[in-house]
């Protein structure tokens, strides 16, 4: 498999570097050290390298919106509305939920059959759940779920049927993360995102010939 359009070679060569200390699990701390840099220049470089990486995927998707009308009927909420059902449901139930990320990341740029391929991970998301989930899209191949009330072997069961989807030359990425009451949701989805960008680069860092 070739990566001549991959997202690491528009990253700068510091930006690579701080990628690449990152997934050997180097600590900002670390970085700095190395780098001879403040820790505020590298986490900069960092969030950079996050949303140059996120860019290059949403802007490789065909009709990338992030809420399609097929969504709507497959009642995928937006963000807003989603968080404020959540937010209401967490209310009630305190700490006993769990939050799943699902990202679907382009082996090299899409075909035209890039918005169909979306939508059939969105009818996967939707089968694949109980009705009383919530799931939202923060982007056109991200997906967040809400799972109220949910034990950890059921968990991993909805984690299992997620990864089961096969779609040839894209890689779908899937991470359960269980409510301590430490985060809010957001926070939760949000360093459940940062992982799964990080398992996504580990898994193809060697194919794309990184200097």
């Amino acid at each position: 498999m070739t990566h001549a359009n991959g997202p690491l070679l528009r990253l700068t060569a510091k930006e690579r570097q701080i990628v690449e200390m990152a997934i050997h699990g180097m600590s900002v701390e670390q970085m700095s050290i190395t780098l001879g840099q403040s820790p505020k220049v590298v986490i900069r470089h960092m969030h950079q390298c996050i949303r140059k990486l996120e860019m290059w995927s949403f802007n490789t998707v065909p009709a990338s919106s992030a809420h399609s009308l097929s969504d709507k009927e497959l009642g995928i909420l937006k963000p807003w509305e989603a968080e404020r059902r959540i937010t209401h449901v967490i209310r009630e139930i305190g700490n006993a939920w769990a939050c799943v990320v699902v990202l679907a990341m382009p082996d090299e740029t899409p075909g035209p059959n890039g918005a169909t391929v979306i939508e059939a991970i969105s009818c996967h998301v939707q089968a694949s759940v109980r009705q009383s989930d919530i799931i939202t899209k923060w982007s056109a191949t991200e997906w967040i779920l809400f799972l109220p009330y949910i034990s950890p072997d059921h968990m991993d069961m909805v984690v299992r049927r997620l990864e089961r989807k096969h779609i040839p030359s894209w890689s779908l990425f899937v991470l359960a993360c269980p409510s301590t009451g430490a985060e809010s949701f957001r926070q939760l989805a949000a360093r459940g995102h940062d992982e799964l960008m990080r398992q996504y680069i580990h898994r193809n860092l060697g194919s794309w010939g990184i200097p």
